[in-house]
């Protein structure tokens, strides 16, 4: 994201992108029927550790939810891989188990949390890979089967709870294979110890004192149970019960007398075919119903969790269409026959195609959804888009760009970008287009600025003319050397200004009443020496006395240069506020005096501002005002590894720092718009003051 805007009550955003979505930290509430998202403060944002945010999640039984994870912050808040939420969706201050690992399984069994996955101390306990917590303290209670290697899943029963995995061979002190029981209160494994033979079991539910399980196996106790089967939970012998699946089961979910399943697979019952997903009876030997949709599959994980309603199935997982329809990872199907019914469509992404959603739950009349998304509703918006931020939704102006937008701005009906692309909609435009508002196309004019796409570099539009920078040498048959004005008060789109003769790139447009000032890597404007400024007088095109040498560029630790034009302070932005016209960059000395990468100078005098201040940075590229303060973008200072860090500081109109506004992020910050008193800041960042966000803030 490169610019943000408003105009006529709307904000635009133009960049480098192809989709845009309400972005989310991995959990979100959808609407049952519908499939949007509620309002924004009611998403949960974990810090993403490069794997699926959410792994789990479990109703308290007293209107709130546990959720567990790959994650250390959740709402901003240090909670490691397992957080709790309260009925009203706020993160619970008072709960928070210290877990040195990933929690894989949240389940809840008579006022007991049980946890599952890949760690070894709770609370500074030694766990290893299960434990039990207090619902309300969270604190770790003495249960502790302690297997030697992580188990797969786990199922709790009455007074026992039944793991299964692959590779573990001692279970609450006695060996197990596969599968074991262990007492709820002692922790010690039972005499349930059925025997099974093949590589590992993958999955457990427990529904009716019968424990189904699914995984790469061929035989229970000495009886052929390919991949699925049930055993009694009192006595650990096999049923009758043989779906008799072809592939691996990599997850099964008990509902309501039916057992559903995912995996590798694509057949069952011996003969029926089935792909990646399918539903049998928990009757008889399991035979397969009409449910059957038809799903994409990228891993050996189509299948995650399931929720049921009268008429409807909802499951999330590993794809990315069912029945021929698009659907990332979360659906709503018939609960008859598994076909596709509405248009319910969270829109979830992350990226790319591949991910997986974890949980699906309701929670007080909506879905609970989580995974390793970073956004719901996804629409697809090439380079630029438009929201309503009273409605905090993407509005339908879609022109379709193939290519960067570095810069935009308005006049009347018309939208004006500059950039990389070469084509808007079906129309040819070369990096440059005059957009009609109302039907989302270009118009007829199409001006040729120099030889190819990229050349503007920046627009700006005053009174009814607008202003046009960059790279170019020629405007469509005329030299114009990177400075145009473009007559916009008819029908007819001529040059006003004759050819100004910068030598070299013009980068940004600032008026004030009667003057533009513009900066750029420029060092002669029509014969005049100004080095990367020039103030010009609005009427005549001509160069005023004003003068300003902005000197020394900052370096890195090893005293490279970071500024363009190679001796000269660089000026990445100005901004006039209060009287004052700022200029902000790369420098550290302005005509003779110190001054580090900003400074001011009074509009009407030209003199400079006596205050300085010291920024802590190597660069301010971003200014804008609220009316009453500055507000700047700086790169920082490098760290010990050389990389820079981006913070958004507050100050007065002395250079007096407000140390209470603290905005730091992870990523790079492009530009910024204050838009109602209130910054909205864009860039490459994907974390915000440790909230999860993508490319946009509205800073609080």
């Amino acid at each position: 994201m490169k610019v943000v805007k408003e105009w006529n009550g709307r904000v635009y955003f133009a960049g480098d992108f192809t989709k845009v979505g309400v972005p989310v930290g991995g959990g979100s509430f959808v609407n049952l029927d519908t499939g949007t998202i509620f309002p924004t403060e009611e998403f949960m944002n974990f810090n993403d550790l490069g794997a699926v945010r959410v792994t789990s999640a479990v109703l308290d039984g007293v209107g709130g939810i546990f959720v567990s994870g790959h994650f250390q912050i959740a709402n901003t808040k240090t909670r490691t891989y397992l957080a709790h939420f309260l009925s009203d969706g706020k993160l619970d201050p008072n709960f928070n188990v210290v877990i040195n690992g990933v929690v894989n399984k949240v389940t809840v069994h008579a006022g007991v949390l049980y946890l599952l996955g890949d760690f070894t101390a709770v609370n500074g306990n030694t766990r290893n890979y299960l434990a039990a917590v207090d619902l309300t303290s969270g604190q770790v209670n003495s249960w502790n089967p302690n297997p030697d290697v992580q188990p797969n899943d786990i199922a709790i029963g009455e007074g026992v709870a039944f793991v299964v995995g692959g590779y573990f061979s001692s279970l609450g002190g006695q060996l197990r294979q596969f599968a074991g029981a262990v007492d709820l209160v002692t922790g010690i494994a039972t005499s349930w110890q059925p025997s099974i033979s093949g590589a590992s079991i993958k999955t457990v539910s427990l529904s009716g004192g019968i424990v189904y399980i699914g995984g790469n196996f061929t035989s229970i106790n000495g009886n052929t149970r390919n991949n699925l089967g049930a055993i009694n939970a009192s006595d650990g012998l096999d049923t009758s019960w043989n779906p008799n699946v072809d592939g691996e089961v990599t997850k099964l979910l008990i509902r309501d007398g039916k057992a559903y399943f995912g995996g590798s697979f694509t057949l069952v019952g011996g003969s029926t075919p089935r792909n990646f997903l399918a539903r049998v009876s928990l009757s008889g030997a399991g035979s397969p119903d009409t449910w059957a949709p038809a799903i994409s599959s990228f891993s050996l994980n189509p299948l995650e969790d399931v929720y049921e309603t009268n008429d409807s199935v909802f499951f999330v997982g590993n794809f990315d269409s069912v029945n021929g329809q698009s659907r990332a990872s979360a659906v709503k199907v018939d609960s008859t026959f598994g076909t596709v019914t509405d248009s319910w469509n969270p829109g979830l992404y992350n990226n790319g195609s591949n991910f997986s959603t974890k949980s699906i739950l309701p929670w007080n009349n909506r879905l609970f959804i989580g995974g390793n998304y970073i956004f719901t509703n996804i629409v697809d918006r090439n380079y630029l888009f438009s929201a309503d931020l009273n409605h905090q939704s993407i509005t339908n102006f879609t022109p379709n760009f193939n290519g960067l937008i570095n810069d935009i701005t308005f006049h009347g009906n018309y939208l004006y970008a500059s950039g990389n692309f070469t084509q808007v909609g079906s129309s040819t435009r070369n990096g440059f287009v005059e957009l009609d508002f109302g039907t989302a196309q270009p118009s007829n004019w199409n001006p040729a600025f120099g030889a190819s796409a990229g050349e503007i570099q920046t627009l700006a539009v005053k009174d009814d003319a607008l202003y046009v920078g960059g790279d170019f040498t020629t405007v469509d048959a005329s030299s114009i050397n990177r400075l145009a004005k473009i007559d916009l008060s008819g029908t007819s789109r001529s040059l006003l200004w004759p050819n100004l003769n910068f030598n070299g790139s013009v980068r940004k447009l600032v008026f004030s009443e009667t003057e533009l000032f513009v900066s750029g890597t420029f060092t002669t404007v029509s014969g005049n020496t100004r080095a990367g400024m020039v103030c010009l007088n609005l009427p005549g095109a001509t160069v005023t006395n004003f003068t300003a040498n902005f000197a020394d560029p900052i370096t890195t630790p090893n005293n490279n240069p970071i500024g363009i034009t190679t001796g000269l302070g660089t000026i990445k932005t100005i901004h006039i506020f209060g009287g004052a016209i700022y200029f902000a960059g790369e420098f550290s000395s302005v005509n003779g005096q110190s001054r580090y990468l900003l400074a001011g100078f009074d509009l009407e005098q030209k003199e400079l501002l006596p205050f300085t201040m010291t920024v802590p940075g190597s660069s301010v590229y971003g200014l804008s005002d609220d009316g009453n303060s500055l507000y700047l973008l700086s790169l920082s200072q490098y760290d010990l590894n050389l990389y820079f860090q981006t913070a958004l500081a507050k100050i007065d109109k002395t250079g007096g720092v407000d140390r209470n506004f603290s905005q730091l992020q992870s990523g790079n910050l492009s530009s910024f718009s204050m838009i109602g008193g209130v910054p909205i800041v864009v860039g490459s960042f994907y974390k915000w003051n440790q909230a999860f966000t993508q490319g946009i803030w509205v800073v609080q």
